[in-house]
């Protein structure tokens, strides 16, 4: 192989070792490519990171009464009830104490400004009803998941139980959440 084939190849080889690129923002990208979305209304992406920071940087614009073309809005996930379709997103990894939809709207600002990575996951919702929502999201343990998140008690917003700061899992009336207690803050909802 000449050097340029086996940089290719090296590089391919580092790619798939690389968990810090989810297959599953590269599927959500491509939903929103087969729903006809532009490239003004959708940030496509293989990093959640990319079309969430779009939405956050959207939605200020839209908030200073600006036009926008972005087909998302990003909302806080425990003030605002998910639609099907919508998608639910946290930061992971090192990055997981961005736990508030303020946290990691300040960090999707900062990146968008010349920050570095920011590890995300996003989940679509696929059904809503009175007591939660279903998710389905890829990547998680190298596998496409469904998830069943609820909605504090009479209300049609997310439990805080999910949240790391939520309750102690070890606690009485704290609900073991598994694999669903995460940062879950960020909601990005289709206008």
């Amino acid at each position: 192989l000449s050097s340029a084939e086996l940089r290719a190849l090296q590089t391919a080889i580092d790619r798939v070792a690389v968990v810090d690129t989810p297959w599953s923002a590269a599927f959500i990208s491509w939903l929103a490519r087969e729903a006809g979305l532009q490239a003004a209304e959708f940030a496509f992406s293989e990093a959640h990171a990319d079309y969430a920071g779009a939405a956050w940087a959207a939605t200020r614009r839209e908030q200073a009464g600006e036009p926008t073309p972005y087909a998302l809005r990003a909302c806080d996930l425990t003030r605002t009830a998910p639609r099907v379709g919508d998608l639910v997103c946290q930061a992971r990894g090192s990055e997981a104490e961005l736990d508030t939809f303020a946290k990691l709207g300040e960090a999707l600002a900062q990146r968008d400004a010349g920050g570095g990575a920011l590890p995300m996951h996003c989940d679509v919702v696929t059904q809503v009803d009175a007591q939660g929502f279903d998710a389905i999201g890829g990547n998680v343990l190298q596998s496409v998941t469904l998830r069943r998140l609820d909605f504090a008690p009479g209300t049609r917003r997310l439990d805080p139980s999910y949240l790391p700061a939520g309750c102690v899992a070890s606690a009485p009336g704290c609900v073991d959440r598994h694999m669903s207690r995460q940062p879950w803050s960020l909601l990005l909802q289709w206008r």
